[in-house]
């Protein structure tokens, strides 16, 4: 998702110097956060071949995905879930 994008203009009729954009991915087990920022590097490249521009990359991974082990916890959730919806979680 988009958090951000930024030109740090303060007038409307002047073309800008700078853009900034900032974005969140929240993603599964099937990735890691180096196999994200390899990706997004390789896009960001690739993008920068069809215009003049520069692209300059700060990524951070604040979180690696995880999936919880089943334990008493995870029955209280699941519980809690079947009696709101009706529907059990998949385990």
């Amino acid at each position: 998702e988009v958090t951000s994008i930024d030109v740090d203009n303060h007038a409307h009729n002047v073309i800008p110097e700078t853009a900034t954009a900032k974005f969140n991915i929240r993603f599964n087990t099937a990735h890691t956060g180096d196999d994200l920022k390899r990706w997004i590097e390789t896009e960001a490249r690739a993008s920068g071949l069809e215009f003049t521009g520069r692209i300059a990359l700060d990524l951070k991974v604040t979180g690696e995905a995880f999936l919880s082990t089943p334990d008493w916890f995870t029955d209280l959730l699941s519980d809690a879930v079947e009696a709101e919806t009706g529907n059990r979680p998949a385990r």
